[in-house]
């Protein structure tokens, strides 16, 4: 059995709903779609939206907002980041893939996350056909908890769940990557979790452990960057075989002699144009966001908190999708956890 805030039924439904949006610059309105030129794009009186396809406070928004801060300082365009969660990443991945391909809409979005959702979800859409722009950083998957059960480790978990003391697994919404995680951490683990509990992003997981919603979840590392270090939540392993990248002398999983999982438990955080968007475009916002994450302001920000920046060309964006669209479905029961989803 599944809980989630967002069910796959009402995907179609809710897919084109907007949510009100948290100003980087002046907010303003998007302007009409039409082709770019390279000497008038982008254009200070139309508007740059980013659709961060997770709710406010998790690791994504919180990399959109400063990256685009930074970006901000470079245009005149106004920029407005507005956060479309729900349906496992794809209801904010769908607006962005159907927006005008003119170089004003831009999405982010982290595989091998949003491609896993949509090969478990299969929305009315090819998610490959996105046009990758930059990847700025890359993460990592932790598995935390409440901090009043004392977890010492994963076997000190898989033996708790075994006695029967817990039965609720959190992540982030069913279909999406921290489900595949769950799934392979009672399969390959033996954390025999009986029902899965979704959320819309990190902060609204680390606000469910807090408040003993859930005893343990599995999310981002850097979502719960707060949390981890005020207490709030636990940081009880790494998922990937090298630890963490904020956390780095936090144990794995591994270290403890459990199965890697390094294929799903690292993601690449990317932005991503719909498809058919001007390679002047593309190239254009490119340099914008290098020199953004290669500035004084980003780099400073990076080593005060510890959040992972680099920069990483569009080639590499594209090539990190299609290797989680060809890696993933020979390694994880898809049609399984698809009718997971749908319970």
């Amino acid at each position: 059995m599944i809980t989630s805030d967002i069910k796959r039924r009402r995907y179609i439904q809710t897919v084109a709903t907007g949510i009100a949006g948290v100003t980087v610059g002046t907010a303003g309105c998007v302007g009409d779609s039409g082709d770019t030129d390279s000497d008038e794009y982008p254009d200070g009186d139309q508007s740059i939206e980013v659709i961060v396809p997770f709710g406010e406070g998790g690791g994504t928004d919180t990399y959109a907002r400063q990256i685009f801060g930074a970006v901000d300082d470079l245009i005149d365009n106004p920029i407005e980041v507005r956060n479309v969660p729900g349906a496992a990443t794809l209801r904010g991945a769908s607006e962005g893939f159907f927006s005008d391909p003119d170089g004003y809409t831009i999405t982010a979005f982290n595989p091998p996350s949003t491609p896993i959702s949509a090969m478990i979800e299969e929305p009315p859409f090819e998610l490959q056909e996105f046009e990758g722009i930059m990847s700025h950083s890359r993460g990592a998957f932790a598995l935390i908890a409440n901090p009043e059960h004392e977890f010492q480790n994963v076997q000190d978990v898989i033996d708790r769940f075994d006695d029967g003391e817990f039965e609720l697994m959190g992540g982030q919404s069913p279909g999406g990557i921290t489900h595949v995680q769950a799934f392979l951490a009672r399969q390959e683990w033996g954390i025999e979790w009986d029902r899965y509990v979704g959320y819309a992003g990190a902060a609204p997981i680390a606000e469910a452990l807090a408040a003993d919603e859930i005893p343990i979840a599995i999310t981002s590392e850097t979502g719960t960057v707060g949390p981890i270090e005020e207490g709030t939540v636990d940081l009880v392993a790494m998922l990937p075989s090298d630890g963490g990248v904020v956390f780095e002398d936090a144990p794995s999983a591994v270290d403890e002699g459990f199965e890697e999982m390094d294929f799903v438990s690292q993601f690449n955080r990317c932005f991503w144009f719909p498809p058919d968007t001007p390679q002047d475009a593309i190239d254009t916002m490119r340099g914008l966001l290098e020199e953004a994450v290669m500035s004084d302001q980003i780099q400073e920000w990076s080593e005060d908190t510890g959040n992972h920046i680099w920069f990483r060309d569009s080639e590499y964006a594209n090539q990190v999708m299609e290797d989680a669209f060809e890696q993933i479905p020979s390694a994880v029961d898809l049609e399984e956890l698809r009718q997971a989803a749908e319970e």
